[in-house]
Order: C-alpha cells, then structure tokens, then sequence
C-alpha cells in the first residue's frame, strides 16, 4: 500500500535550501516505503486532501492491474 504523511514545519524552516510556500509538507512513499514526491500546503486541510488524494488513486490504480 502505497502511503502519504504530514509533517508540520517550523516558522522559517527552510527546505532543500528555500523557504516553502506553506507550512504543512506532505511527503510521498511507494509500496516499497521508499520517498518519491512531495507537496506544500497552507492549510491542514489541504493537506489532508492532497494525502487521501494520494492514497485513493494508488489504491484505485493498484485495483485496476
């Protein structure tokens, strides 16, 4: 099952070098738990979306193979 989390950043922390645009990271993991992507967002909200998002299509994409 592939997997998604969210971490909370600390005010001004800086990632790969820049300042996000948001304060909620998501990060992406494979079926292998191995990191592959990740997003920004403003809101918990979003980022709880964007994580369902994430889960259901690989879920959705796993069902139709």
């Amino acid at each position: 099952m592939m997997k998604a989390t969210i971490e909370i950043l600390y005010e001004d922390e800086t990632i790969w070098g820049a300042t996000p645009d948001g304060v909620y990271m998501v990060r992406y993991y494979d079926e292998e738990e191995e990191e592959i992507g990740g997003s920004f967002h403003k809101t918990i909200e979003e980022a709880e979306v964007d994580v369902r998002d994430y889960q259901n299509t690989s879920q959705e994409e796993k069902d139709n193979s």
